[in-house]
């Protein structure tokens, strides 16, 4: 009988570990968001608001015990573009990855003004979000969830 109850406590904290764990993705998530969001202030990416609005995060988990954090900003421009990835990763001769369109091009802009132009240089967002959530915000929470164990809170 008390081995049953012992195991039923464990299981118990085992279960409490896994909620608490999820609630330090969940929390992360958040923060990479906001910090996302902000990152779109400091980059002067801010005209109508609408790439802003639109930064959302969600995380899911499996019975393995892995989690999964995707973090989106999917405005679309006014012909229906989503514009966050060129913001993240630069246009045409600027683009990150060194294959956007190599050659000038011309566009319109909402005015009516015609501009010629070769890209844009990229201002990340969602990677300094990351990185910077990773690096300071994540480890302090993730010290509460070191402190716990299949008996319990470790108390020091």
């Amino acid at each position: 009988m008390a081995n049953d109850i012992s195991t039923m406590s464990q299981m118990f904290n085992a279960q409490k570990g896994l909620l608490m764990i999820a609630s330090i993705v969940d929390d992360t998530s958040k923060e990479i968001a906001e910090r996302a969001k902000k990152n779109i202030e400091g980059n002067h990416s801010v005209d109508t608001g609408a790439l802003h609005d639109s930064v959302k995060s969600e995380w899911k988990g499996s019975r393995t015990g892995k989690f999964e954090i995707t973090v989106s900003a999917n405005a679309l421009s006014e012909n229906g573009q989503a514009y966050g990835r060129f913001l993240e990763y630069g246009t045409g001769i600027y683009n990150e990855w060194g294959n956007g369109r190599q050659t000038p091009w011309k566009y319109k802009d909402r005015h009516g003004k015609w501009h010629t132009t070769q890209g844009m240089t990229h201002r990340p967002f969602v990677r300094p979000a990351i990185e910077e959530t990773l690096s300071d915000y994540l480890p302090s929470h993730m010290q509460a969830a070191a402190d716990f164990t299949p008996d319990g809170w470790r108390t020091t």
